[in-house]
């Protein structure tokens, strides 16, 4: 269970740096969701 886990925690911490990437560069284009 507990790799289980840690492979959500990484996709949602992958999610979030892509997310703030996004809103970094000026929001151009679609968000990456």
């Amino acid at each position: 269970m507990g790799s289980v886990v840690l492979d959500i925690v990484a996709l949602v911490t992958n999610r979030a740096a892509a997310f703030w990437n996004w809103m970094a560069t000026g929001s151009a284009g679609f968000p990456p969701l």
